[in-house]
């Protein structure tokens, strides 16, 4: 249970959860974004940054990125200074973890695309791009997800 805090490993439906988890980051996530973007320290902006090049050196070597990516969105959320956000970090783990085994990390150029804009509203401290940045992630993992659990379900 401490590599998986919510007991997600027993659920059945995958594909499902991928779903689920994809709506619960879409509630927290830009906001988590957004508040990043207000209190980043200079520091914080530079660890965003590297953890965003992680992702995509991964992504163009075509190598398994999960780990790069959770490392990219735990920045952010710590970056936020809020005491809470640190406690719902294994949500967002397990979420990015089955999204990218629900899409075979399919998403690749636009998990890049909107890791740089969200990157670049964190560094010039724009809350708003920061929150629409990470909105737009969630949506094309969203819909991603949405367009496989349907080709499954079409599939005889």
């Amino acid at each position: 249970l401490t590599d998986d805090p919510l007991g997600l490993n027993f659920v059945e439906d995958k594909s499902r959860l991928a779903l689920d988890l994809m709506e619960v980051r879409t509630m927290i996530e830009p906001d988590i974004a957004a508040l990043a973007a207000m209190r980043a320290s200079k520091e914080d902006v530079k660890k965003i940054r590297q953890s965003c090049l992680a992702v995509e050196e991964k992504i163009r070597q075509n190598q398994d990125f999960v780990t790069e990516d959770i490392a990219f969105h735990e920045t952010i959320a710590r970056s936020s200074k809020n005491q809470v956000v640190p406690n719902v970090i294994p949500v967002i783990h397990s979420a990015i973890r089955e999204q990218i085994k629900a899409t075979n990390a399919n998403l690749t150029e636009k998990t890049i695309a909107t890791h740089r804009a969200i990157t670049t509203a964190i560094a010039e401290k724009n809350p708003h791009a920061a929150k629409e940045a990470m909105l737009e992630h969630m949506r094309y993992n969203q819909e991603h997800i949405e367009k496989l659990i349907k080709a499954r379900s079409n599939t005889p």
